[in-house]
């Protein structure tokens, strides 16, 4: 019976919400990182390829495809920015 009058002990809880919510924090920030990383490498690739293989090209036929060749760099730089990853 003693014990009913001792005062209970509160429970000892630990606040791990902010070391989780810094970490999950840190881990959102790497994977952003890595898919920027990722998009820029894809980019820079097709970029590479499409002039590599407009320059490839004869004078005759870029302009049967209606390209100039000062036109290439430019062309390539589109045909990149339309690179997604899925």
């Amino acid at each position: 019976q003693h014990y009913r009058n001792t005062p209970m002990a509160m429970p000892i809880t630990l606040n791990t919400k902010p070391f989780s919510t810094g970490f999950e924090a840190v881990q959102n920030f790497i994977s952003r990182e890595i898919a920027a990383f990722n998009l820029t490498s894809a980019r820079v690739r097709a970029f590479r390829e499409t002039k590599t293989q407009l320059e490839a090209l004869s004078n005759r036929d870029l302009a049967d495809i209606g390209i100039s060749r000062c036109a290439i760099q430019g062309i390539a730089r589109d045909e990149a920015m339309k690179v997604t990853l899925k």
